[in-house]
């Protein structure tokens, strides 16, 4: 047996398929803001794909607060697509496309019966970088709370993941249990497996896609999908 009782899952391209989720929430907002610009959809997609991965790797590192990603990815799409930025508008905008983004989400492929097969037998909890109301509004609409102990949200607990603080109150927060027990599973090596491994935690690195590893974060597990998962646990 792993001695595994505590599972901390990750949540989007995790348990959760983000990168439709956005792409249709991108849809909606294109359409509703950006069909007279003259700008072909896809390659603005692209400028906000970059912008939005951006930001997100300056609030993991520290350096940009949830508030400030929520526009400046909308900010500095306009700005790589040589668009005028609406300034007025990027907060009524941000909204609009979280609330897209809610109403798109999707479980990846496996992941709910994984959820309902671990769930009598184990402590699940979800470790996320993201925005406590969407992130709790895409849970509820898939049915997940029940099956999760405990939800860390960066915004939260005012740290990200791979930040030691935020894997601390995680710690804390499951008072009694062992180092050894808990197993951290997500996509992200830089913030999932990083995090996880600077915490003294063991890590499984979920690799849906095949990504080569050019890092120097090496995870104790890796799995292409959730079928793979119990023999980790065996």
């Amino acid at each position: 047996m792993s001695g595994f009782r505590y599972l901390l899952f990750d949540l989007d391209e995790t348990l959760l398929n983000f990168s439709e989720a956005a792409h249709s929430a991108f849809e909606l907002f294109f359409e509703k803001y950006l069909t007279s610009h003259g700008i072909d959809k896809k390659t603005l997609y692209g400028h906000y794909h970059d912008a939005n991965m951006m930001v997100w790797e300056m609030f993991e590192q520290g350096q940009m607060s949830i508030d400030e990603l929520k526009t400046k990815r909308f900010e500095w799409m306009y700005l790589h697509a040589d668009l005028t930025i609406p300034y007025d508008l990027l907060h009524e905008q941000s909204h609009f496309y979280l609330d897209g983004l809610i109403q798109s989400s999707e479980l990846i492929a496996g992941a709910k019966q994984l959820l309902q097969s671990l769930s009598p037998l184990y402590h699940l909890n979800i470790i996320t970088n993201g925005i406590q109301y969407v992130q709790h509004a895409r849970l509820d609409r898939l049915e997940l709370k029940p099956y999760f102990q405990n939800i860390f949200i960066s915004e939260t607990i005012g740290h990200s993941k791979p930040s030691p603080l935020f894997f601390d109150h995680v710690l804390k927060t499951l008072e009694g249990a062992q180092t050894g027990e808990i197993l951290v599973i997500g996509d992200s090596l830089k913030a999932d497996i990083k995090g996880a491994l600077q915490s003294g935690l063991k890590a499984c690195w979920f690799n849906p896609g095949c990504m080569t590893n050019n890092t120097d974060i090496v995870p104790h597990f890796e799995i292409k999908s959730w079928e793979e998962f119990h023999k980790i646990l065996q």
